[in-house]
């Protein structure tokens, strides 16, 4: 029980991220509120991580895992992330990253060898279908013209990286202490953006308000030092299939956020959102009720 509720309350967290992220971007570019969230990352997990770090000898070996899990998968979700909510909502992203365990568990299949039953790839479709209908805004001739926002498409881009991302953590994460492995994947990840910065042209500033300040503490020390932390240790102890699946409490912890902030809700969240959770437990059939 105590390993489902590392999943659980990362989930929490990441669906309240949206609401973080999108108060920062609005106020500064979205590679200087990346440096930051994972430079308030770095320092809230090197607190307990700088401690268990292996010796350079051992280390060295793990060097390409890390670097291919911060500097891609990791460092990729987050481009998509960033540039999806500059034109999307955070409800909307939500509900899109609400696809994000079927598509762990795709790539788990291919990459793992991990058995993908019927009932999995039935909940896939159904999820997809309430994703098609929150992209395309529940809009038939939107479908049919390829009308879609650009904000949506770059959260299903983010999507697939963060599957990936939980794919190569279950493969590669085992070798090292949790702690100081996701020290090193968000160190990658921040000297990604630190590289990143004078590409765009942008040189960060510390001379931002105290929304966006308490916005990044809540985004960096919270939502991705502290959830990353129990997120890496539940996908050890449990797979990434597994914890992928808690990722459909994101959405809810959106929607509590967006009312108590006063955002509106429509009719086509619902939908969308009754679509996702019913292809999720679509796909648990067949699973032992222990295990479900």
């Amino acid at each position: 029980m105590r390993a489902f509720a590392l999943p659980l309350a990362t989930a929490i967290l990441w669906g309240l991220n949206y609401h973080f992220a999108k108060r920062m971007i609005v106020a500064a570019p979205f590679a200087e509120v990346g440096l930051w969230r994972y430079a308030l990352a770095v320092g809230a997990l090197g607190v307990v991580g700088a401690r268990t770090l292996p010796p350079w000898q051992t280390l060295r070996p793990h060097l390409p895992a890390i670097l291919r899990i911060g500097s891609l998968a990791l460092f990729g979700f987050n481009l998509g992330y960033f540039l999806g909510l500059r034109s999307t909502s955070p409800l909307n992203a939500s509900l899109i990253m609400a696809l994000n365990p079927a598509t762990t568990v795709a790539l788990s299949g291919v990459w793992l060898g991990t058995r993908v039953r019927p009932a999995q790839l039935a909940g896939l479709l159904v999820s997809l279908l309430g994703v098609a209908y929150l992209v395309f805004d529940g809009s038939v001739s939107a479908a049919l013209a390829l009308e879609v926002n650009p904000g949506d498409v770059f959260i299903l881009g983010a999507n697939v990286c963060f599957a990936v991302h939980h794919v190569l953590v279950r493969r590669d994460g085992g070798a090292l202490p949790n702690a100081s492995f996701t020290l090193l994947i968000n160190v990658a990840c921040l000297g990604s953006f630190a590289m990143l910065l004078p590409v765009m042209g942008v040189a960060p500033s510390i001379f931002h308000d105290g929304d966006f300040w308490g916005a990044a503490l809540c985004f960096g020390v919270l939502g991705t030092g502290l959830a990353y932390l129990l997120w890496n240790a539940g996908v050890a102890r449990l797979g990434a299939d597994t914890c992928a699946l808690f990722l459909n409490v994101a959405p809810l912890a959106t929607a509590v956020g967006s009312v108590v902030l006063g955002e509106p809700l429509f009719a086509k969240h619902f939908i969308s959102g009754g679509l996702i959770l019913g292809g999720l437990l679509l796909s648990q059939l067949g699973i032992p009720r222990g295990r479900r």
